[in-house]
């Protein structure tokens, strides 16, 4: 993985950690939109579907 690639994952999962915190629950795309986060679209432009973006832990 390049060094950007470890970056944009680094942010998503930041973003993600944030806003699960905040919910208290696993936060849907429709969340990210609703609270100002990271257009959900990432996910699945990055990886493929949000699916994906857990699975590469």
């Amino acid at each position: 993985m390049s060094n950007s690639s470890l970056t944009a994952l680094k942010i998503l999962r930041e973003e993600y950690i944030q806003l699960k915190n905040r919910l208290n629950r696993i936060p849907t795309h429709l969340d990210y939109l609703e609270h100002g986060s990271i257009d959900p679209l990432i996910f699945s432009d990055e990886h493929g579907s949000y699916y994906h973006f857990f699975a590469k832990d």
